[in-house]
C-alpha cells in the first residue's frame, strides 16, 4: 500500500548553529551566531502548492566553524523533502525477510506505474520494521 504524506513537504529550510551559551533554551533564537536558510522558491509559485512550509533546526552540535555541514545539511533535508514522499507498507515471509530499518531498497509494484504504463520502481529507505504473530514480517518505507 503507498500513501502520500502532504505534510511532510519543505520549501524552506533553516539551520541555526553557534550557540553563544549552552546554559541558555535551545529554543531560543537569540542564542546563535549564525543560520543558513535553504529555500525552494519554485515550490512557493502558484502553479506549484502555493505556500510555505517552514521547519527550523536549531542544533546543539555545530559550532561556528562549521557553516559547511551546515549548507550541506540544511541543502539535503531540504532536496528530500521538497516533493512529497510517499509511505509504502509491506510484509515479507521469513525466508524472505533480509531488510531492516534504515535498510535502502527498490520498490516494484504493479501498482506503482510509470508514465507509459510500465511497472515503475522507486527507491524507498525502510523506517519500521516489525515482526508479526505469525513469523512473517511487516515493513513501513519512507521514498527518497
Amino acid at each position: 500500500m503507498t500513501t502520500k504524506q502532504h505534510h511532510a513537504i519543505l520549501h524552506l529550510e533553516t539551520i541555526r548553529y553557534g550557540r553563544i551559551n549552552v546554559l541558555q533554551r535551545l529554543d531560543d533564537p537569540t542564542n546563535f551566531l549564525l543560520s543558513h536558510v535553504s529555500v525552494d522558491a519554485g515550490a512557493e509559485s502558484a502553479e506549484e502548492f502555493g505556500d510555505i512550509r517552514h521547519r527550523i533546526i536549531n542544533s546543539r552540535w555545530l559550532s561556528s566553524g562549521d557553516s559547511a555541514i551546515a549548507e550541506t545539511a540544511a541543502d539535503g533535508i531540504l532536496d528530500r523533502y521538497v516533493d512529497m514522499p510517499s509511505i509504502f507498507t509491506f510484509a515479507l515471509d521469513v525466508k524472505d525477510a533480509t531488510i531492516w530499518t534504515g535498510s535502502i531498497i527498490e520498490i516494484q509494484s504493479r501498482v506503482r506505474q510509470d508514465t507509459f504504463g510500465a511497472v515503475g520502481s522507486q527507491i524507498a529507505q525502510v523506517i519500521e520494521a516489525r515482526e508479526l504473530p505469525n513469523g512473517n514480517f511487516a515493513y513501513k518505507a519512507i521514498s527518497i
